[in-house]
């Protein structure tokens, strides 16, 4: 996520929910944005910058506070009334979700095309050139499997009702959703026109559109593992 996206969560995050590592990271980010903004225009204290040394100012004393361990949430209130229109704030869900389907479409192509997508890809291909239909099939289901042991896994696992966060209920919905994709990618192979062949492009499509959710799970998980580990 980038400093606008950050500055925008600052904006209309419910405050009472956010959690105080999160806010420290987003002040931080903003205040090195800005920084490198008001540098790059060589902005004197004189100069009109639009407010952003203003803003620069306000941020600063919030991280000061952030950083020994303080909740500066009149501040951060107060920040807003200054420098931004009055906005919706919205639910910690929403901003949430915002986010990780930001990270999810601008994930690059090493990090999302994991070795299952690979094989369904290599498998599609070799067909075209002439391979065995067989082959193509023998992956087909190998990837179904696995996808029906990996749903059977997470849907089994015990969830203490104190691990229900917002955080988990997002986590949930981004990660079945890629699994949905998944299966719509595979279904093409059992449901399509049986005159004509699959839809390929629309096979990988999908695939990569869930492989891009998954991923985003995995990289979401290590990030609060990161952060407990901090804390």
């Amino acid at each position: 996520m980038d400093a606008g996206s950050y500055l925008h969560w600052l904006r209309t995050t419910d405050l009472d929910s956010a959690r105080h590592s999160d806010l420290l990271e987003a002040v931080n980010i903003v205040i090195e944005a800005l920084k490198e903004e008001l540098a790059s225009e060589h902005c004197e204290p004189s100069d009109d910058d639009g407010g952003g040394s203003e803003m620069l100012d306000c941020l600063e004393e919030i991280a000061e506070i952030l950083a020994h361990g303080g909740l500066p949430l009149a501040e951060i209130s107060a920040f807003r009334l200054d420098f931004f229109e009055p906005e919706a704030v919205q639910p910690a869900e929403v901003i949430l979700e915002q986010e990780l389907r930001e990270i999810a479409s601008g994930i690059a192509r090493e990090r999302w095309s994991t070795e299952s997508y690979q094989k369904l890809r290599a498998a599609i291909e070799g067909y075209l050139d002439g391979g065995q239909e067989e082959e193509l099939w023998r992956v087909v289901d190998d990837l179904e499997s696995l996808i029906e042991e990996s749903e059977a896994a997470y849907r089994n696992t015990k969830i203490l009702p104190k691990e229900v966060t917002s955080e988990s209920v997002v986590a949930h919905k981004i990660l079945l959703e890629g699994i949905a994709y998944w299966r719509g990618a595979l279904d093409l192979f059992r449901h399509g026109d049986c005159d004509s062949e699959p839809d390929w492009h629309g096979v990988l499509e999908l695939a990569e559109l869930g492989n891009r959710l998954l991923v985003t799970v995995e990289i979401f998980n290590d990030r609060l593992q990161r952060a407990v580990a901090r804390s």
